[in-house]
């Protein structure tokens, strides 16, 4: 089906703005869907959008840092 997906680095630590984000791989990513406009809350997007920048800012780039 069609629709949106919202991936975050960090995503797995923010679940509790959002239970409905689902791990889908490294750097505690995970993902939301959205199948219909009825499903998105922007008030929650905007907050999981200000939260992935806080934990940038706090934990730095994952892309940036060294894989050992």
């Amino acid at each position: 089906g069609s629709g949106v997906i919202l991936a975050f680095w960090r995503g797995q630590q923010m679940r509790d703005l959002e239970p409905r984000l689902t791990a889908t791989g490294t750097y505690l990513m995970a993902d939301i869907r959205f199948t219909s406009t009825a499903d998105v809350d922007k008030v929650n997007v905007q907050q999981l959008v200000r939260r992935a920048i806080e934990l940038n800012q706090q934990f730095g780039d994952p892309l940036a840092q060294k894989i050992a």
